[in-house]
């Protein structure tokens, strides 16, 4: 079935989307929810792990599940990647069926100014069956730097396919701690249940002090700056005023 790649909502986010795949040649429709998808990530499982020099990897487990009652062609997948400045780099580190130990077929596009990461899956689904693949990837330019704090941000979504069980995993660059996230979180969240046409956006702040904070680090650093800025300054007029 068509699938179709969406823009960017926000700067420096690693824009990572998986979307249907081509099932007998279907022409693409104007919403991803106006027809029947007999085919559902059974599981989706996406860690990323971030290292200091703002490269991600970016390591994805996709169980395909035919929950129709034809024989079902999967086709292409597709993993869009919209990223900051639009000239990251994007390499594919591995893309394997884990059953067989062949290896799937994933090349990198550019498609409408955004990077898209395509795989293969053209082995038939019987009614009922599932189909494992792998994907790992590297992606530069990620994080968006701060004078102590980092951030991330990922949007998945808009899914064509429904998400029966999944979860989403954020590791910190080696000495760094997550201080702050959105949606409040330790670094792993839950797409279980997530549907056709939604999406799911997540924020973390990384630093090199283990605290958790409901506000963003970077926040606190230049409150705590001003506040203390503003007592030296009265303390400085008192004593004008006492001498």
């Amino acid at each position: 079935m068509g699938t179709r790649s969406t823009r960017a909502l926000i700067p420096l986010i690693l824009f990572l989307a998986l979307t249907a795949h081509d099932c007998a040649r279907l022409v693409a429709q104007d919403s991803i929810t106006d027809y029947y998808n007999p085919l559902v990530y059974r599981r989706l499982d996406i860690t990323v792990r971030l290292a200091k020099d703002g490269w991600a990897t970016v390591e994805m487990g996709v169980t395909i599940r035919n929950e129709g009652d034809v024989l079902v062609v999967p086709g292409y997948g597709t993993v869009p990647l919209n990223l900051r400045g639009g000239n990251s780099t994007v390499e594919v580190l591995r893309s394997i069926d884990p059953d067989t130990g062949r290896k799937v077929e994933a090349v990198v596009l550019e498609v409408n100014g955004s990077k898209v990461v395509r795989y293969a899956m053209w082995d038939p689904l019987r009614p009922g069956e599932e189909k494992r693949v792998e994907l790992a990837f590297r992606v530069s330019g990620v994080l968006a730097r701060g004078l102590l704090f980092d951030e991330f941000g990922m949007t998945i979504g808009p899914l064509s396919n429904r998400v029966i069980n999944g979860g989403l995993r954020v590791v910190p660059p080696p000495g760094e701690y997550i201080t702050y996230s959105e949606p409040p979180g330790d670094g792993e969240w839950d797409l279980s249940g997530l549907g056709p046409g939604r999406t799911m956006r997540v924020n973390v702040e990384f630093g090199p002090i283990p605290f958790r904070s409901p506000i963003r680090g970077y926040i606190l650093l230049w409150g705590g700056v001003a506040a203390l800025a503003l007592i030296l300054i009265l303390v400085r007029i008192r004593k004008r005023q006492r001498g």
